[in-house]
């Protein structure tokens, strides 16, 4: 004689119940990119074997490219983008933002604009996001206006992110949401104890966004008034953000091909 059901199963049942299934057209469209995405990651591990570590973006690209045909170059980007992005959950990104002097706009509005009460001058501001121990640059926002709060450029940044990633800040990111920030002095009393050793072990992990932020600003151009037009400062500084990626080792050039 067979148990009835339990209240447990019922109600799974009760549930899926309700998600509707999946048209003959979907189960194509689905099955199609699931083959593609097998076919991408083939020609990653047959480069990986190859060259005994895992190819860069635009290795694979390459390779595909000859193995598959053109057009999926734009595919992978995409592939690429997706498993990133669930992959970074697994880390608490570190987010921080600096200013950078820039010439006076001529235009009176922009001017109003670029001023930043904090520095006293007309600013740009970038934000960077990084994984933890500083290993990599993330994601970085541009030349956004010097007075833009750092946690309402955080909100805009972070919707390039999964829901569910996590972040650590200083106080300026106070009341963002999925984002750790230390604990704040209260007005009228003290830090435990407590709350200042966590205060100060969250420091000691922030603090290489510092240091990426550090290695940026060697680069004299991007760390004094920038002296260029201001239409092409991102360009400049996402070309320093590369060499910086470079130079502590997160990013890998593709190896010249053999006479």
């Amino acid at each position: 004689m067979t148990q009835a059901p339990t209240n447990t199963m019922t109600a799974y049942l009760q549930q899926i119940s309700r998600i509707p299934l999946l048209t003959r057209e979907q189960e194509i469209e689905y099955g199609k990119q699931v083959q593609l995405a097998i076919a991408l990651y083939e020609v990653r591990a047959s480069l990986l074997a190859r060259l005994g570590r895992f190819p860069t973006y635009h290795e694979w690209s390459e390779q595909v490219e000859i193995s598959l045909g053109s057009g999926y170059p734009k595919t992978i980007a995409k592939l690429q983008q997706a498993i990133t992005k669930e992959l970074l959950k697994e880390f608490q990104l570190i987010v921080d933002s600096m200013e950078q002097p820039r010439e006076r706009p001529s235009d009176n509005q922009e001017q109003k604009e670029y001023f930043s009460g904090k520095k006293k001058q007309h600013t740009f501001k970038n934000q960077f996001i990084i994984l933890p121990e500083g290993k990599d640059i993330v994601d970085v926002e541009v030349g956004e206006k010097g007075p833009k709060s750092d946690i309402n450029l955080f909100r805009e940044q972070q919707e390039k992110f999964e829901a569910e990633q996590m972040f650590a800040g200083d106080k300026a990111y106070q009341k963002g949401e999925n984002i750790i920030t230390p604990h704040k002095k209260p007005r009228t009393a003290e830090l435990t104890a407590n709350q200042k050793a966590e205060n100060k072990e969250f420091s000691g992990e922030r603090i290489f966004v510092e240091h990426v932020i550090r290695i940026v600003k060697i680069f004299q151009i991007a760390r004094q008034r920038f002296p260029l037009n201001s239409r092409v400062y991102e360009e400049v500084i996402l070309t320093i953000c590369g060499l910086v990626r470079l130079r502590i080792g997160a990013l890998i050039l593709p190896s010249s091909p053999t006479s």
